[in-house]
């Protein structure tokens, strides 16, 4: 249970440094830079909520597990360019495999 929640927490750390950076540096569409920055402390506030779970497992890391078959998302996700493709990437993409996940 420990592993589960620390690849739950794992991807949404991932998603609010992601959407977070696309804030940051986003301009071409001011509503999807505030989407964006919204939509990435929502994702920092549940790495949180998950963190408060993760039980203690004597020789288990849970905190540094990453979610192995979304990684792949994530990492297109990172390497998507243009605000079309990044919120493909992450809308269309990443987070209903996630939530298919959880």
């Amino acid at each position: 249970t420990a592993q589960l929640v620390g690849r739950y927490r794992w991807v949404e750390l991932q998603l609010f440094e992601l959407l977070g950076e696309w804030a940051r540096t986003g301009d071409e569409h001011p509503e999807a830079v505030a989407m964006c920055a919204a939509h990435s402390h929502h994702h920092a506030w549940h790495a949180e909520l998950f963190a408060g779970r993760i039980a203690a497992i004597d020789g288990c890391d849970p905190t540094s597990s990453p979610a192995h078959d979304l990684a792949p998302l994530v990492e297109a996700a990172r390497a998507a360019v243009g605000t079309h493709t990044r919120l493909t990437a992450v809308y269309d993409e990443l987070l209903p495999a996630l939530a298919a996940e959880y």
